[in-house]
């Protein structure tokens, strides 16, 4: 009694709400119907599109990573290359100079031997040679006497 007086309860809410069980299941057959749809040719490749996004994105992101690293290593490579190449240009302005100092000295003495004025002097008459800084005037050179 109790059971057929709910159902009948039921039914009169029903009616009164304008509630058809035949529409209802009709509409929840085409939601579900649209809901299928939508999964298959929206939801899906948007879902795909979105995974190859950030697949590019997380590779984009490895390659900057390695760029990055990249260019640490050639700044690296170019401060080594650069500090090597100072140092053979200062071992080479130090051999220029040590071999520029023994040819002034092999001159001068070749020039003192020979009896001229050292290079870069000129003879003033009435002079004669003299070592190097000996002299009056330190140029290297006494006066002649008379």
């Amino acid at each position: 009694m109790l059971a057929t007086s709910l159902t009948e309860t039921g039914a009169q809410l029903a009616e009164q709400l304008g509630l058809s069980w035949a529409k209802f299941l009709a509409q929840t057959l085409n939601f579900l119907i649209v809901l299928a749809v939508l999964w298959k040719f929206a939801y899906r490749p948007v879902l795909n599109m979105l995974a190859e996004r950030k697949r590019l994105i997380e590779e984009g992101l490895a390659g900057a990573e390695k760029g990055r690293t990249a260019l640490l290593e050639a700044e690296a490579q170019r401060r080594k290359i650069l500090s090597e190449a100072e140092a053979r240009a200062e071992k080479m302005v130090t051999e220029a100079r040590a071999a520029a100092d023994v040819q002034g000295a092999q001159r001068l003495a070749d020039a003192q031997s020979q009896g001229r004025p050292a290079p870069g002097r000129r003879a003033v008459p009435g002079r004669k040679p003299c070592p190097q800084g000996q002299g009056i005037d330190g140029a290297g050179e006494v006066p002649a006497r008379g």
